[in-house]
C-alpha cells in the first residue's frame, strides 16, 4: 500500500492550566522528529512565554502579561481579552497558517491552547479558529 505523501494532521492540545500541555507538545514534537515526521508547533496561549520554536505564536500578536498591566485585569481576564483580540485578527492567523500549509506537503500540527475553560464555554474564538482550520481539509483531533 502506498503512503499518502500529502497528509496533514492537527492536534488541539486542551487541558486545565498546569496540566502539561506545553510539555506534551515538546515531547510529541521530539517523537514526531524521531519517526521522520514534520511537527509544526502553534502557540495560542498568550500567557505562555516559552514558545520560541512555535511557527505561529500568539505572543507575536498580543501578550497576556502586558494586557494585565495595561488594563489592570487578572490573568484569566487577560486570556479572554487575548482570545477576543485573536478572533478579531483571525486573518493574521490564517495568513501564517496558509503559508505553513503551502510550504509543507505533509505535517503534524500541534496547537497549544490556553487552559482557561472560559474560552471554550463562553466565547466563540476557539470555535471560529477551528472552523478556519477545517476549511483546509486537515485531519483534526483534540488531545485532552
Amino acid at each position: 500500500m502506498k503512503e499518502n505523501l500529502n497528509y496533514k494532521y492537527c492536534q488541539l492540545i486542551v487541558g486545565p492550566p498546569g496540566a502539561g500541555k506545553t510539555t506534551f507538545c515538546k515531547n510529541m514534537s521530539r517523537f514526531l522528529v524521531s519517526i521522520n515526521k514534520i511537527p509544526v508547533l502553534i502557540n495560542l496561549d498568550p500567557g505562555n512565554e516559552n514558545k520560541s520554536s512555535a511557527k505561529i505564536n500568539i505572543c507575536d500578536l498580543i501578550f497576556s502579561r502586558e494586557i494585565c498591566s495595561e488594563l489592570h485585569i487578572g490573568p484569566n481576564g487577560a486570556i479572554l481579552f487575548s482570545m477576543e483580540f485573536l478572533e478579531k485578527n483571525l486573518d493574521w492567523f490564517e495568513k501564517k497558517f496558509k503559508k505553513i500549509l503551502k510550504n509543507t506537503l505533509h505535517l503534524f500540527i500541534l496547537i497549544d491552547l490556553p487552559g482557561q475553560i472560559e474560552i471554550f464555554t463562553h466565547h466563540s474564538s476557539i470555535r471560529k479558529l477551528i472552523f478556519r482550520i477545517r476549511k483546509e481539509k486537515i485531519n483534526l483531533m483534540s488531545v485532552i
